[in-house]
């Protein structure tokens, strides 16, 4: 796919592009894929009705141009917050809502198929990860009715739900992705789009397209590795407890505790953990864990301040001295990643098997 003569884009802010980092299309996807401006229509906080009635003339203007074309449909994210969102006491978007914004797109994505040469069609993501459940319902309705409409009109769909990483995608405040997620949709749309030009099946074209999208990020496989200091003994239940607590902290200390929102008025609280990819796919995986030792204090120490200057996710670990070491708090253990095993081993590779 060339993208600077290819490719059109209508709808609203997600197809604009908007970059949560710096509310602007910088390091937006449509900004990577170097889509002219004369290509994209997209208007931040548009809906579905707007788009219908040819509001300012912006779906005349998208069709004229959009002969022989790719057309990338974004349309219904903003009706799905915006009824989550009104004033009729916060509850999910209705089926009569769904219905009307649904009857608008279908005839928006008409118009397209009658001139382009194909048509791919947004479903959104939860930008809040659940956190705000009549939004998170919202979305899902209106994700139906969209895949619904593609499928009987013959689009192919790009899920962003399923190919933006949650929280790594997003901060939780804002509906928009940030720059990993705007280059995880860049990367994404190109793979899907060539490959549909090689009439591949679109779930095979949407695994290899995923695939594509994780080794992006992913530089081998992930693993962890948790660095014991032998010279103070421990009993061998004692190391295996302490290596539990590094390997859960190093965890937890990406998460912020006091993000969360109350669950359905209860006091459950949502800990949103903001994980880097090679994290995510380590978590999705087989947990590789290696255990190795230094002798001291002060090697502990060492590694454990290299690895943090190396920008790796790590947690050292202190003992409150309360079984072992008569009452004095000790420093035990730190765990290192989990990260990509490339990074890993230039902090790690050196040290001795426990």
């Amino acid at each position: 796919m060339n993208a600077t003569t290819d490719l059109i884009v209508i709808g609203d802010s997600y197809g604009k592009g908007i970059n949560c980092e710096t509310n602007t299309t910088k390091d937006g996807w449509t900004q990577i894929l170097g889509v002219p401006d004369a290509n994209n229509f997209a208007i931040p906080g548009s809906t579905s009705l707007q788009w219908a009635t040819d509001n300012d003339g912006g779906l005349t203007s998208a069709v004229a141009r959009a002969r022989d074309k790719t057309v990338v449909v974004s349309l219904g994210g903003n009706d799905a917050i915006n009824d989550a969102h009104d004033d009729d006491g916060g509850e999910a978007i209705t089926p009569e809502e769904v219905f009307q914004n649904l009857k608008n797109i279908d005839f928006v994505i008409k118009r397209m198929i009658g001139v382009a040469k194909r048509v791919v069609v947004f479903e959104y993501p939860d930008p809040y990860c659940g956190i705000r459940p009549y939004v998170h319902h919202s979305v899902l309705f209106m994700d139906g009715g969209i895949r619904t409409i593609a499928w009987f009109s013959g689009c192919k769909t790009l899920m962003l739900q399923t190919i933006l990483n949650r929280f790594d995608c997003f901060n939780g405040l804002d509906i928009h992705p940030n720059k990993k997620g705007h280059e995880i949709i860049a990367l994404t749309l190109t793979a899907l789009i060539s490959q549909l030009e090689d009439d591949k099946p679109v779930h095979e074209a949407l695994g290899e397209a995923m695939h594509a999208r994780d080794l992006l990020a992913v530089k081998g496989e992930p693993k962890q590795v948790i660095v014991m200091r032998k010279d103070l003994h421990m009993r061998r239940g004692k190391q295996i407890a302490q290596g539990s607590h590094a390997s859960m902290k190093v965890i937890f200390d990406m998460g912020s505790f006091d993000r969360g929102y109350p669950h359905h008025g209860n006091d459950e609280y949502f800990v949103i953990l903001d994980m880097p990819a090679p994290m995510i796919e380590w978590l999705k995986g087989r947990f590789t864990k290696i255990c190795v030792y230094v002798n001291s204090e002060e090697e502990l120490i060492a590694v454990f301040q290299k690895a943090k200057d190396a920008g790796l996710p790590t947690a050292l670990i202190t003992d409150a001295g309360l079984t072992e070491f008569k009452g004095v708090p000790t420093r035990t253990c730190c765990a290192i990643g989990p990260a990509n095993a490339e990074d890993v081993n230039k902090i790690t590779g050196e040290l001795p098997l426990l």
